[in-house]
């Protein structure tokens, strides 16, 4: 309403000289006609207002009638080159300017810089200009420069924050050399060299000097200085960002009158930090210092307090992001009284940062009564741990000062400290920024409260909201309450749940916020009808610099209206759209949506499914890479870019020498595209975060890289995981870590390094600065174990990865005695850790009381080895996340597990998978999980829980309202507990997972399940195969999804039943909606054209299974030619016949992801090896081969196996029940030589007799981790006993063992019992149809019994099936009995 009456009043006073609107909700088209009569204008400012064209126009008309301004600023206005053009040239009639401030514009180096340059050249006067973030770069630079050094009465120069570098430095130089400058901004470019300082060294009037984050050498460091002790009368001075060499003489130098220091980010050594609490002491005039993120520690924090008492002035305080959380708890009390004085002896405090400094309840109210009588108007608390005590202490502060920003993210407030910090705000409204991201989740009351805040403070310009868990009603009304704000620059609601009624409320607010920089809408569930809506909201707005809508289900359809938006900016610094599904399509048009953009930083297009083979797009993405040279960040990850594609983006890389983060993760590189990334590197010489995970580079390509970064000492993060990188690369990546003194995380995970390998990185790691390492899934063995301890004892590390390394001794004594005190992540997994080290592991828990993550999984704990891990954890209170699963822990440990559980109330997942859990163990176990409300994933799959338990789950599920994984897959549940199940799933509202496979459920349950399913929007991974769901059932749940359209997972491999043409054509309606889906499971399916049609349309695919259906080879070919990232491929009992399968395997050819390959039961015949051989050979990294019943003969196995030697992935291998003769086992023989890390191997019916098992047990010598063996069927004789009992001897983790029908002797199979003594997790031994007498079987019933708790009798006695050689349900009961 007021905007309405300054039309009236400017029209009314046409000799108006002083014109101030800036920072208004307005937009000058509305007031500008009023100024038309008005030629006396001498000061204008209107920055930080909205200009729209029409406004430009305007506003061009009003300057050209001002011929007598003398200052202007246009500060902020989000104006474009050609609205810079336009606006000098209506200056054209000013000569008598004396002020130009465009800061925060989009000048740039063409035709705008010679504009400003034209402007400045007729105005000789000049006293101030401010060009800060215009993007200015040489040229533009150039031009500017060449005009100022010629005005000599120029006193304030500010250029900071651009593109600039060591070549514009001769130009800013002349402009220090020819006139007499008092303030001097050159922050935030690398041009500050001895060129310039040279020149400063001859200035003596400087009362302002800002020279931060500059790349500055150590000659001109030692100028410094020398240039402060010749300005005696400096004031302000700026120096983050720099790590001199000599503090004492650099803070000898600084002038006495000093009033403003900021000597933030640069690492004080203890030498520099002893020479600034000296020089403190002196700076009697002192206002503001900062101090932020220069590694005080508390005994500097009481020196530098010390320092100060002399001063009661101290405008502003800012020591955030000095960690002192390990320090002694005598020094923390002493330092946080010192900080509490400095505060308490300065009553005119206007700005307090506390960010990161570790504060706690008790620190926290001292230091808020020492704020006490303190009127704030910025209070920054962010990154500690608020206490809800601690929260009523800042409430006090709160409420007693005039906040214009308040930051309190990540300072885990609960619901009742955050409702007293907003009820502590409601009285104000000064507002500018309000933080409150990243706490945990907040309620509807909690939201409510801080709509009421939000309501009151109308001039609001950044707003955080992310990361607090948001449902729709809470989003709505918090954007609901900004209804009356319009200068918001910054919107932060991500990570939260956002629906259309909540959408509705944003581009409400959109379209209020002209000036809008920054939007965070990442993981917000936002689908892609939303995602259009918003795109079409934000096409008004022209300033972005930001947006982040990453991970969000959204698909390419919305890429032309993203990219609309993109275009309309050409001021975007940061474009994050990583974990959607763009596709190359979608790709093409974003990355034409950026072809205007110059000034990227950051672009994040990871995880978006941009195929390997699509080279229009990476040429799109390269040209955008060529026109942004300032780009600093670039992620590329999980978009599987082929070889040609890598080496195309490295060449337009070639001339960017900032770059800081390079992710080109899970994409394809050869020596060529290793070379070129390489060339990358050796320019990249800042580089700090490198990510090559999963690129096939091997240890050739990672010592190619590791050369290349030679010359790098940045390196914060280096990630060469999942690569095949073995010993030979040690000794080049350890030199990198050698040099690389600031790194914090280190990722080696899944290659193939042994004890030597590993002993030479981690002797490398020897910087204390890391935090997180991770080299699970090598070969380490206990070997190295002294090494990886060395490191964990000089670092202070937070996340330790150690899975699948055989590690067994080495987590027991030799690692007691280390202090582990600092982890928060401790992954073991997978390491045969037995009772006995157990109860070693348990005193390292005990010495680590604030553990948050614990992976125990597939070790052999039992329930001794698990009693003693909960007596380990009976001090902790922290844990987040618990994996236990796969520990065969039994009822035996429930109640100590369930006592783990009772007293750590914030866990957020839970997995206890394969303990063989029966119903009261179970009970017991969720009875403790009562007291969670926090649960967001659940697994307690392949147990024997029944239905009994199910009412217990059912109780757990219901108080877990924000569920978003449930696995109870294989639990027996049958149809009445799915009910009960069904029915506590009902307020889960936040369903991604949803696994009830395998559980004997009915036509009953049906319309129940279909009930959860109809409102779980969010739903990605439906897992309901192996139940007795017929069509009618099939019909009522697929109904039940036609709103889901983010599946990525459809699993109904149901078995018992054939499905009717309705039931299929339902199925084929959901997966043509969910065009992002990547796994499909399907059984006895008919009239299958239908969903091959709708799967034709899918081309996201990584695992294609299909069990005994009836289906078209061209359409198998046509799903596999259009899916070239399939990693698994199934299809079982499918009547397949040598000439179908050839033509699949032709497709399969350019697929080289393959990982796991299986065509049991199709009777293909020697005629498809050849081709079967070449697929293998093109799919170096395949893992589980399965060819079981296929009338192969000795021939096609030879020529297959040929092929499988080169590969040593294997960890399945079935070629069981085909015409083979005994000869062939020495190649079967050689390929398991090779894969020493076969877990499944599966030989039954394969007339190996006794010799060919002498040949395999001799290939076996290596393999300790055989999990399932089978052998049945293969006419061995008693001698074949030494040969099983030794193979058995190694494989202490078998679970189940299979020789039914070898003619073997009682005497021969009680030698097998005692050589499975060792493996105390067997579940399955079947050795039916041997020579025993019912007499026999008995006893090594009850013999086997007695060793094995956990196995299943009745394979003992009866043969899994009647027709052993050729029954599909025989190889089902094998491959899927869990």
């Amino acid at each position: 309403d007021a905007i309405k009456h300054i039309p009236s009043i400017l029209s009314n006073n046409t000799n108006l000289q002083e014109l101030n609107l800036s920072g208004n909700n307005l937009q000058f088209s509305h007031i500008a006609s009023a100024l038309h009569n008005t030629k006396t204008l001498v000061h204008l400012d209107i920055s930080n207002t909205h200009v729209t064209n029409e406004g430009i126009i305007e506003l061009e008309s009003v300057l050209s009638n001002s011929k007598m301004l003398k200052v202007l600023n246009l500060k902020e206005m989000n104006l474009q080159p050609t609205h810079i053009v336009m606006m000098t040239e209506a200056l054209e009639v000013v000569s008598s300017l004396t002020v130009l401030n465009i800061s925060n514009n989009n000048v740039g180096d063409g035709d705008s810089a010679n504009s400003v340059a034209n402007l400045l050249s007729h105005n000789t006067q000049l006293q101030e200009v401010y060009l800060s973030s215009t993007n200015l770069q040489f040229e533009g630079a150039a031009k500017i420069t060449n005009v100022l050094k010629t005005i000599s009465t120029l006193k304030v120069f500010d250029i900071s924050n651009n593109k600039l570098d060591d070549e514009a430095a001769e130009c800013i130089a002349n402009v220090i050399m020819n006139t007499k400058l008092e303030k001097l901004y050159l922050g935030g470019n690398d041009v500050v060299n001895v060129t310039i300082t040279t020149k400063l060294r001859e200035v003596t009037t400087l009362k302002a000097l800002d020279i931060s984050s500059n790349n500055i050498s150590d000659e001109a460091m030692k100028d410094v200085p020398i240039i402060l002790s010749k300005n005696a009368k400096l004031q302000d001075l700026s120096i983050s960002g720099i790590q001199f060499t000599d503090y004492m003489e650099l803070f000898n130098a600084i002038p006495i009158r000093i009033r403003c220091l900021n000597i933030s980010n640069s690492p004080l050594p203890n030498k520099g930090l002893c020479a600034l609490t000296a020089s403190l002491c002196n700076f009697a005039e002192l206002e503001s210092v900062c101090l932020q993120n220069t590694k005080l520690q508390p005994a500097y924090i009481i020196m530098l307090a010390d320092a100060l008492q002399h001063l009661s002035n101290l405008r502003v305080f800012n020591i955030s992001s000095n960690d002192i959380s390990y320090c002694t708890p005598i020094h923390c009390t002493n330092a946080y009284k010192n900080i509490a004085s400095i505060l308490y002896h300065n009553i005119y405090l206007q700005e307090v940062y506390l960010c990161g400094v570790n504060l706690h309840a008790a620190s926290i109210t001292v230091i808020a009564n020492a704020l006490r009588n303190v009127t704030l108007t910025v209070l920054d608390i962010s990154n500690n741990n608020i206490s809800d005590e601690a929260a009523c202490s800042i409430g006090g502060v709160i409420s007693k000062s005039k906040l214009q920003k308040l930051y309190v993210s990540k300072a885990s407030l609960q619901t009742k400290g955050a409702l007293t910090v907003a009820r502590a705000l409601k009285g104000t409204s000064t507002l500018r920024v309000l933080d409150v991201s990243k706490n945990s989740k907040f309620s509807d009351e909690v939201a409510n409260e801080f709509a009421a805040v939000l309501s009151h403070n109308t001039r609001l310009q950044q707003v955080y909201l992310g990361g607090n868990n948001l449902e729709t009603e809470s989003v709505t009304a918090l954007m609901d309450a900004l209804h009356n704000t319009s200068d918001l620059n910054l919107l932060d609601i991500s990570v939260s749940n956002i629906s259309d009624e909540a959408v509705d409320s944003i581009v409400a607010v959109l379209s209020r916020n002209f000036k809008l920089q920054e939007l965070y809408l990442n993981q917000t569930e936002l689908q892609t009808k939303d995602a259009i809506t918003i795109a079409e909201a934000l096409k008004s707005i022209t300033s972005l610099k930001v947006l982040n809508i990453s991970s969000n289900p959204i698909d390419y359809k919305a890429a032309s209206h993203i990219a609309s938006v993109l275009s309309s900016n050409p001021q975007l610094q940061h474009v994050n759209l990583s974990h959607l599904n763009l596709q190359a399509i979608g790709a093409i048009k974003v990355f034409k949506g950026l072809k205007s953009t110059e000034f990227l930083t950051t672009l994040n297009v990871s995880f978006n499914n941009i195929t390997y083979d699509t080279s229009m797009a990476t040429d799109s993405m390269a040209s955008v890479i060529k026109h942004n040279v300032g780009l600093r960040r670039l992620y590329l990850g999980g978009n599987v870019l082929k070889e040609s594609c890598v080496v195309t983006i490295s060449r337009a890389l070639i001339n960017i020498s900032v770059l800081t983060v390079f992710d080109i993760s899970n994409s394809l590189i050869d020596r060529q595209a290793a070379d070129r990334i390489a060339a990358v590197l050796s320019k990249s010489t800042k580089l700090k975060e490198l990510y090559l995970s999963q690129t096939n580079l091997q240890t050739d390509g990672a010592v190619i890289v590791a050369k290349a970064l030679r010359g790098n000492t940045t390196l914060t993060v280096i990630d060469f995981s999942n690569n095949k990188i073995d010993d030979k690369a040690a000794d080049d990546i350890a030199n990198v870590l050698l040099q690389s003194t600031a790194l914090e995380e280190f990722y080696i995970n899944g290659n193939n390094l042994h004890a030597l390998g590993a002993s030479k990185l981690t002797r490398a790691l020897r910087t204390g600065t890391l935090t997180t390492l991770d080299i699970s899934k090598n070969y380490i063995g206990d070997e190295a174990s002294n090494d990886i301890k060395s490191v964990l004892t000089q670092s202070v590390l937070q996340k330790l990865y150690l899975g699948n390394n055989n590690l067994r001794n080495a987590l027991g004594a030799i690692w007691v005695e280390l202090d582990v005190s600092t982890l928060r992540e401790f992954d073991i997994s997978e390491n045969n850790i037995d009772n006995n080290a157990a109860v070693n592991i348990e005193t390292i828990l005990t010495r680590n009381t604030t553990l948050q993550k614990l992976h125990l999984n597939g070790n052999n704990l039992q329930a001794p080895g698990a009693i003693a891990i909960a007596r380990g954890l009976q001090n902790n209170s922290t844990l987040t996340v618990f994996n236990i699963s796969q520990n065969l822990i039994s009822d035996e440990a429930a109640s100590d597990i369930a006592d783990v559980l009772s007293h750590n109330t914030e866990l957020e997942e839970l997995y206890l998978d394969k303990n063989n859990l029966h119903a009261e163990g179970a009970k017991v176990i969720l009875k403790a999980l009562l007291k969670t409300v926090t649960l967001k994933i659940l697994d307690i799959s392949h147990n024997k829980i029944g239905v009994e338990a199910a009412s217990y789950i059912a109780e757990v599920l219901s108080v877990n309202t924000k569920l978003q994984t449930v696995c109870l897959c294989n639990n027996d549940l049958q149809t009445d507990g799915a009910i009960e199940i069904a029915a506590a799933l009902q307020k889960s509202l936040d369903l991604k997972v949803l696994d009830l496979s395998c559980n004997n459920i009915g036509i009953k349950a049906a319309n129940h399940i279909a009930a959860v399913l109809s409102k779980s929007y969010k739903l990605q991974q439906l897992y309901l195969g192996g139940n007795n769901l017929e069509s009618e059932s099939t019909i009522i749940l697929t109904s039940a999804l036609p709103k889901v359209t983010s599946l990525t997972v459809f699993d109904y491999c149901n078995l018992r039943n054939d499905l009717n043409e309705k039931a299929t054509s339902n199925i084929a309606s959901i997966l043509s909606k969910n065009t992002a889906l990547q796994e499909i499971y399907l059984a006895k399916v008919k009239a299958t054209s239908s969903i091959m049609r709708a799967l034709q349309n899918i081309n996201t695919l990584t695992v294609f299974s299909v069990v005994s259906i009836t289906i078209s080879c061209r359409d198998i070919a046509m799903i596999v030619s259009k899916n070239p990232k399939l990693q698994e491929v199934s299809i079982i009992d499918c009547a397949l016949r040598a000439e179908n399968v050839i033509n699949i395997l032709k497709k399969l050819k350019n697929v080289s992801s393959l990982a796991a390959l299986n065509l049991s039961h199709n009777n293909i015949g020697h005629e498809a090896a050849a081709t079967l051989s070449s697929v293998i050979w093109f799919n170096p990294e395949l893992s589980k081969l399965s060819l079981g019943e296929n009338n192969l003969d000795s021939e096609s196995i030879g020529t297959i196996t040929k092929n499988l030697q080169n590969i040593s992935t294997l960890t399945v291998f079935d070629i069981s029940y085909n015409n083979i003769v005994e000869d062939i086992a020495i190649n079967i023989a050689a390929v398991l030589s090779v894969n020493t890390k076969m877990q499944e191997l599966y030989l039954g019916g394969t007339n190996l007799r006794t010799k060919g098992l002498a040949k395999i047990k001799e290939a076996l010598k290596d393999t300790t981790s055989l999990v399932v063996l089978d052998i049945s069927e293969n006419c061995f004789d008693n001698k074949a006993v030494e040969n099983i009992t030794a193979i058995l001897s190694r494989n202490t983790k078998l679970r189940k063992l299979y020789i039914t029908g070898n003619n073997l002797s009682a005497a021969s199979i009680k030698a097998i019992g005692n050589a499975l003594e060792v493996c105390s997790s067997m579940t399955v031994l079947a050795v039916a149809n041997n020579n025993l007498s019912n007499e026999e079987m008995q006893s090594f019933a009850e013999y086997c019994k007695s060793y094995h708790p956990h196995l299943n009798t009745a394979y003992l006695k009866d043969d899994p099936c009647q027709d052993v050689t050729k029954s599909l349900h025989h190889y089902l009961q094998l491959h899927f009995q869990d």
